[in-house]
C-alpha cells in the first residue's frame, strides 16, 4: 500500500510484516514485505525491479520502528546494515515477477516479487498466508458488508493530506474497506479500498 492513512502504531501485533531497504544506483528506498516463512518475503515487483536486474543489495528489518545512528557515508550504511547485531537481515536473492513490466501494460503488470533472505528471521513463528484464488471476488458477492473490512499493515506514510501528513518509518496498521474489484480503470486486475473513516 502507498500509505497506511488514519492508522496507528502496530507494535508487535504483526511481526511477520517487515520493511525492505533496497539499494539503487542513485540511492536507497524502502518497501513493505510479508514473511511467508522464515526466509521468504512477498512484496511488490516494482520494489525489486532495479535490484533484480542489477543484483544490488537489499536488507530486511522487522523492528516496529526504524532509526539509524549517525552514518557519514554509503559505505558506513552498508557496514551497519550488514551487521546482524543491528537487526537487519541481508537478502540472498530478489525476484521480481518475470513478466513485471513497470506498468507499461497497467493494470496487468504482474506487480509482485519475492525476497529470499540469506538468514532466517527468528523473531517470530507466525507468518503471513496467501489467500485462496478468488478470495476478493467471494467477499464482494457477500451481502454482509462487515465481511469486506481489512487491516492494512505496513511502513508506508501515515497521512498524505495536510495537516495530517506524517511519514514516520514505523510499522502502522489501519482499517480499510473493499470498495470494488472490477472497474473500467483497473480492468479487474486490482482492488480499490476506502480508508477514510470520516468519509466512509
Amino acid at each position: 500500500l502507498y500509505a497506511i492513512t488514519f492508522g496507528e502504531p502496530d507494535g508487535n501485533a504483526h511481526p511477520y510484516v517487515g520493511t525492505l531497504l533496497i539499494e539503487q544506483v542513485d540511492g536507497f528506498y524502502s518497501c513493505t514485505g510479508t514473511l511467508l516463512n522464515s526466509t521468504l518475503m512477498l512484496t511488490a515487483g516494482h520494489c525489486l525491479e532495479a535490484g533484480g536486474r542489477l543484483n544490488l543489495n537489499t536488507w530486511a528489518s522487522f523492528a516496529p520502528a526504524i532509526s539509524f545512528p549517525p552514518l557519514g557515508s554509503v559505505a558506513a550504511l552498508r557496514a551497519y546494515l550488514d551487521n546482524p547485531a543491528n537487526g537487519w537481515i541481508k537478502a540472498a536473492q530478489v525476484i521480481p515477477h518475470p513478466e513485471f513490466d513497470d506498468y507499461a501494460q497497467f493494470p496487468r503488470s504482474f506487480d509482485v516479487g519475492l525476497v529470499r533472505l540469506a538468514a532466517p528471521a527468528t523473531h517470530t513463528a507466525v507468518f503471513g498466508a496467501l489467500p485462496s484464488e478468488g478470495f476478493l471476488e467471494g467477499i464482494a458477492r457477500k451481502r454482509n458488508q462487515r465481511d469486506n473490512r481489512f487491516t492494512a499493515v505496513g511502513y508506508g506514510m501515515q497521512g498524505v493530506i495536510r495537516p495530517f501528513y506524517q511519514d514516520t518509518w514505523a510499522r502502522y496498521r489501519g482499517n480499510v474497506k473493499l470498495a470494488e474489484i472490477s472497474s473500467f480503470f483497473n480492468g479487474g486486475q486490482s482492488a480499490k479500498f476506502l480508508n477514510n473513516p470520516g468519509q466512509n
